[in-house]
């Protein structure tokens, strides 16, 4: 198994024809005070196996954890790796939305994404803090 795409987004949804948006993709998050209150947001990767892959059970888990390393959420995805004799690798693509999370402080969140216990792919999400800017003026 690995792991292609990881990313954070705003917003995703699959079209009628299964293709997937990913709309507002980002790679921080900055906050001029802490703590701070973040929306919504969905964490979006796309998983590809091999051969010998097919037919074995999928337990993955992809948990957000602070900078203390504290999980802070967690979403679990357990099935079945789809077979398929014509083709030597499978994708799946998997959504979850984050609810509207505290951000105590910066630091280094990450999200881990495991299978079966094993690490497979671990993707930062930098939150600095950064100084307020001051209004334009007229």
């Amino acid at each position: 198994m690995r792991v292609l795409i990881c990313k954070f987004c705003e917003y995703v949804c699959k079209l009628e024809n299964g293709r997937h948006n990913l709309v507002g993709i980002f790679d921080d998050i900055r906050s001029n005070a802490f703590p701070v209150d973040h929306p919504t947001f969905f964490l979006t990767f796309q998983l590809e196996f091999e051969r010998e892959d097919m037919g074995t059970e999928l337990d993955v888990v992809a948990k957000f954890v602070g900078p203390d390393n504290a999980e802070m959420l967690r979403s679990d995805i357990k099935g079945e790796v789809p077979s398929s004799n014509e083709l030597e690798h499978v994708r799946m693509f998997f959504y979850s939305p984050i609810q509207p999370v505290r951000l105590q402080g910066p630091g280094n969140y990450r999200v881990v994404v495991t299978n079966r216990g094993d690490i497979m792919h671990i993707e930062h999400l930098p939150v600095y803090q950064v100084q307020a800017q001051a209004p334009v003026g007229r």
